[in-house]
């Protein structure tokens, strides 16, 4: 059964790139996609699994490993996103919302359960190369004949005839189909590290090398900030240069970029602010979204507009978006949606799951450990700017899968290095000796 399950979850991870933009069964209310049914048929077989062997499903639970907190947290983020519905402002959109949640939660605990041996890995992270090679296939399609066929009527006509040619494959747009190429470019990387062939080696690098140029071709601001993030990530760990060296480089690549015209007006335009009624330019709509989601925060006392709520919300927001309702900044739509309690779980989540990695960087002793730390390192240093690009993460269900991947490697990790963490050592090194006092 549990083999059935692992393959049930392979099939997951390759349905979650269609994005429910093909093979679907419309329900009027729902999308049924593939991935959809096979978050469906999961829970099924999850209780066929623990009857057959007569389990307790508290061992769904990884005690003892480094993801316990992480997957606890997704659970209990879960139970309190259900509980807000009953303050939330649009139930509708909030049980929409729930579901993104739960298949979230969903995966990350499945994945921790049943991917629990290193051997799993490679399989898992080849199965996102091969639809993120789908998908850069399709934008190369899109940007040489300027034919959409994942798009609207409207939005085909509008890209059909831009002056910019941009890639949106089925990912409905340039910013969510750049935030997939930012992580594509350090899956194949993963892949590339992890190879089993020559063949495979080439091919995961070629599809990094697409994934690059199509992130170009996005335009996303956000996205080339975080993929210049994860680049100075890895000058980081390759080179360990020193504080001083360090802002010399940075002070280097930053005078470096104002030379470059397009760079340094796409950099120029983040300073770029207009707050005039009706002349509200994107930089300004985005401050005044923040700017409510911080209203939102005080006036539900920090619980949070509860789980679908903020785009009902935005609409009598003292601050104007031109008709903007989306908070288009994952940090803050956690905040102003959930509430600080979550945030600050959200946060040690993140921060836990990204010391994990760079320990693991820092100590391992086995190749692949070793990259597959560095390639999931580089997407989340990425991620801490590029998360604002999207209108929304939330509805992204590759990204889901991809986080439930990254949880499930990380308590991989509690039995890949018997060493302390990094900030223990140095804490030990800095501790006099006996002798010393």
């Amino acid at each position: 059964m549990s083999k059935l399950i692992r393959w049930v979850l392979y099939f997951a991870i390759a349905a979650s790139f269609l994005a429910a933009r093909i093979l679907t069964i419309d329900l009027g209310f729902f999308q049924l996609s593939l991935f959809r049914m096979a978050v469906l048929l999961l829970p099924v077989l999850v209780i066929m699994y623990l009857c057959a062997a007569k389990r307790n499903p508290l061992c769904l639970f990884p005690k003892g490993k480094r993801n316990f907190y992480s997957v606890c947290f997704m659970v209990a983020w879960f139970l309190y996103a259900l509980i807000s519905l009953a303050w939330t402002p649009d139930v509708s959109n909030g049980i929409r919302i729930l579901y993104f949640l739960g298949a979230g939660t969903l995966c990350i605990v499945l994945f921790s359960t049943f991917f629990d041996k290193k051997e799993y890995f490679p399989i898992l992270f080849r199965c996102m190369l091969v639809m993120i090679i789908l998908q850069n296939l399709i934008g190369w399609y899109e940007i040489i004949f300027r034919n959409y066929h994942f798009l609207s009527e409207f939005n085909q006509t509008y890209y059909s005839s831009a002056s910019r040619r941009i890639p949106i494959a089925m990912m409905g747009n340039p910013n969510d189909y750049a935030l997939l190429m930012l992580f594509g470019v350090f899956i194949g990387y993963i892949c590339y590290q992890c190879r089993r062939a020559k063949w495979e080696g080439i091919v995961s690098l070629f599809a990094a090398f697409s994934c690059c140029i199509h992130l170009l071709m996005s335009g996303s601001r956000a996205c080339l900030l975080g993929l210049a993030m994860a680049a100075a990530m890895y000058a980081i760990l390759l080179f360990k240069p020193s504080p001083k060296l360090l802002a010399a480089l940075a002070g280097i690549a930053v005078g470096a970029a104002l030379l470059l015209p397009d760079i340094r007006e796409s950099l120029l335009s983040l300073l770029d602010f207009d707050f005039r009624p009706g002349h509200l330019n994107s930089v300004a709509v985005r401050l005044n979204l923040i700017r409510n989601g911080f209203c939102f925060l005080v006036q539900t006392g920090g619980f949070g507009t509860g789980v679908g709520g903020i785009e009902h919300s935005m609409l009598s927001a003292p601050y104007p978006t031109d008709g903007i309702l989306n908070m288009h900044n994952w940090w803050m739509e956690i905040a102003a949606e959930f509430g600080i309690l979550i945030f600050i779980g959200y946060l040690i989540f993140f921060c836990k799951l990204f010391v994990d990695l760079f320990h693991s960087v820092r100590t391992s002793n086995e190749p692949m450990i070793r990259a597959i730390s560095m390639g999931l390192l580089f997407c989340m240093t990425g991620f801490l700017i590029s998360g604002i690009s999207p209108s929304s993460v939330m509805p992204l269900e590759w990204l889901w899968v991809f986080w439930a991947v990254t949880v499930a490697f990380q308590g991989l990790l509690a039995s890949d290095s018997s060493r302390p963490p990094f900030y223990k050592q140095w804490i030990q090194r800095k501790k006099p000796s006996k002798s010393q006092t």
